[in-house]
Formats: structure tokens, sequence, C-alpha cells
């Protein structure tokens, strides 16, 4: 079943990911091809969600970063970074309205900067990629 776990950019440097329940999208056999998609992008919607959540308890910034991987059903944790098929984050875009997010001051205004924030995809990356993304800058820094 395929999973999302929500997490906040500075988790990408643990040994191992956080012991934080997944998010599963699960799809029906008989599910179409375009209701499958909605149930996976529905599930990584909600893990993005969650790690701007994560950020804001943290009191830290950085782009949202969701790890996306096959568990088990009976599966609520991914154990190792090696369970992990990709990350997904936030590009250049993404993580300058996740900037305003967090810093705005009132909850309207929060709320017209998340719905935004859902208008830009993050972004795909392949686990091998996850020492990069976990250093303190955006994921496409090095582009110009």
């Amino acid at each position: 079943m395929r999973a999302y776990l929500p997490l906040a950019p500075d988790e990408l440097s643990d040994v191992k990911p956080p012991k934080r329940q997944v998010i599963k999208a699960v799809v029906p056999l008989e599910a179409r091809p375009d209701d499958r998609e909605t149930i996976l992008e529905d599930a990584l919607d909600e893990a993005s969600f969650a790690s701007l959540q994560l950020m804001q308890e943290a009191v830290i910034a950085g782009p949202r970063v969701v790890a996306v991987g096959d568990l088990p059903d009976n599966a609520a944790f991914f154990e190792a970074w090696e369970q992990i098929d990709s990350l997904m984050a936030d590009g250049r875009e993404g993580l300058e309205i996740v900037r305003q997010v967090l810093n705005s001051r009132g909850e309207e205004d929060a709320n017209a900067l998340v719905e935004t924030l859902f208008d830009e995809p993050l972004e795909w990356y392949d686990i091998t990629e996850r020492t990069r993304l976990s250093e303190p800058m955006t994921p496409n820094a090095t582009e110009n």
C-alpha cells in the first residue's frame, strides 16, 4: 500500500525516519485510473499539509517534505530509510509560499496562502538525494 510520511526538513538528516504514523492511500481494486490518481494525490496533499504543520509547531522554515514508499497493510511506520522510494519537496515557488505562510500574521492570510501553496506541485527526488535535501537551502538553489 502506498504510504506517505510527512517530514520537517531537519528530519531528513536523522539516522532513521521519525516513528510517525504514515498516511496511506487506500485504493480499491475496482478503482478507475482517474479515481486511483485522485486518491494518491489526496494522500500526498494530506501529508504535505502535515509537513507544513510540523514546521509551524517546531518554528522552523523550509520546504514541505513527504517521504513516499510502499508498506504492508498492517504497518503504520517506516522503520528505515531503505523502505522509502522517493521524496517530494517544494521547489523555489512553493518554498517562498511556505515562508509566507509561516510568517503570516492572521489566520485569514495564512489560509489564503495555504490555498495558493497547494496549487504548487511538490517536486520528485530520489531517496538518494535525502542528505542533499536536508541541507539548509532551497532544493533548487543550484539552478540558475
